[in-house]
């Protein structure tokens, strides 16, 4: 009898132990599951350049340059790729892609002008130019609203004086029935910088944000950019009843050699969120929401310790997506759910990662999956069981 109490007890307490080390792995990986898991970078593209993704149901789709080849693959799970196809041979450059959900919009700069392809899920178009004249573009943008497609790009205006460029304004056209529209310049924004970004929207309203160049008096007696005094952030809003330009809202005054990247977003509920990065030695990314036409406070979000850049993306459910990072490395990255609502969480990878994400590109499945690709990398996370995105 003793043995067997002693036996029994010291199965008792294994039972115990037992299911103490059950209840905490199962306690962990709730833990983790609350969240989400994170998917860190592979350096999938080797040397390459300029590398855009965008997902079609749930697989992601990227195009890149390797020197003069623009190249196209994609994944079903963001694990095994497809072998990479040529689309074409270009000197390289800026490139666009998005997705409407069952097709692939792609747009690049060509030696002349700006280039169009599409991919219907079997094959990719012939390549068409944009701009029917040489019209100099120095950047573009993109953006899906419905069944039309708007580009909004800066045009470089030349001096006869000094034999090059002076300014830039913006242009705006619209792919709409498979034929673009005449290219239209847009009023509010007539000497600005290569920074700029837009959203269009269903019901025919544009949002523009853009950075305004103030020029000192060698650059007023000439016309052109050199001499400039300071730089502002401005944003105006286009109603298509009226068809006219809101007047422009200034942000921010900027140092004439601060960095400074800008994102635009409107969500499910009408709000639309303002994101840009800013500074000169330490830069912080400042975000500003606008509620029933009346813009709140600049918020700066200091637990992030000096962002290089960021990227916007709309979730499943209507929420903006903010993902950046820092030179910091220790900082590693961070995945900004929707800012100034009920939903707003900040999730953190628990690792840091070594690689700058620069030119950071940005996408988001059906499920909710986002994608991201920056550098020669690519990586995902995949959100928690308890806040879907």
């Amino acid at each position: 009898m003793k043995i067997l109490k002693t036996t029994t007890g010291i199965t008792k307490k294994s039972a115990i132990l037992f299911l103490s080390f059950v209840f905490t792995l199962v306690l962990m990986q709730s833990v983790s599951a609350a969240e989400g898991q994170w998917h860190l970078s592979r350096d999938l593209f080797g040397r390459d350049r300029n590398i855009r993704i965008a997902c079609v149901d749930e697989a992601v789709h990227a195009v890149w340059y390797r020197e003069n080849e623009l190249l196209w693959s994609y994944s079903e799970d963001g694990d095994l790729w497809s072998k990479p196809v040529e689309l074409f041979q270009d000197s390289g450059g800026s490139l666009e892609l998005v997705s409407d959900g069952k097709n692939l919009h792609l747009f690049f700069f060509t030696s002349a002008n700006i280039g169009y392809i599409f991919y219907n899920g079997e094959s990719w178009s012939r390549e068409k130019q944009v701009l029917k004249t040489r019209e100099n573009p120095a950047s573009f943008h993109i953006s899906m609203a419905g069944d039309k497609i708007h580009l909004f790009w800066s045009k470089w205006h030349y001096s006869k004086l000094i034999h090059g460029p002076m300014h830039l304004s913006l242009m705006h056209s619209i792919l709409e029935n498979n034929e673009w529209t005449e290219s239209i310049p847009v009023p509010p924004a007539t000497n600005v910088d290569r920074s700029f970004t837009f959203s269009a929207l269903p019901d025919g309203r544009l949002e523009l944000a853009w950075i305004q160049n103030t020029m000192g008096k060698l650059g007023k007696d000439f016309g052109m950019t050199f001499g400039l005094a300071h730089r502002i952030l401005m944003t105006t809003s286009y109603d298509p009843q009226t068809k006219k330009w809101d007047e422009p809202v200034k942000h921010s005054t900027l140092q004439k050699d601060a960095h400074c990247e800008i994102h635009l977003k409107e969500d499910s509920m009408g709000l639309l969120h303002l994101y840009w990065v800013e500074g000169s030695l330490s830069t912080k990314l400042r975000w500003r929401l606008r509620r029933q036409e009346k813009w709140e406070d600049v918020r700066i979000f200091k637990s992030l310790q000096g962002p290089t850049n960021a990227a916007l993306a709309l979730s499943p459910h209507g929420d903006v997506l903010c993902l950046t990072q820092s030179d910091n490395t220790k900082a590693g990255l961070s995945l900004i759910v929707a800012p100034g609502t009920a939903r707003e969480r900040i999730y953190h990878a628990p690792n840091p990662v070594s690689h700058s994400l620069q030119e950071v590109s940005l996408a988001v499945s059906p499920s909710g999956i986002v994608h991201y690709a920056a550098g020669h990398h690519y990586g995902r996370f995949i959100p928690p069981d308890t806040m879907p995105f």
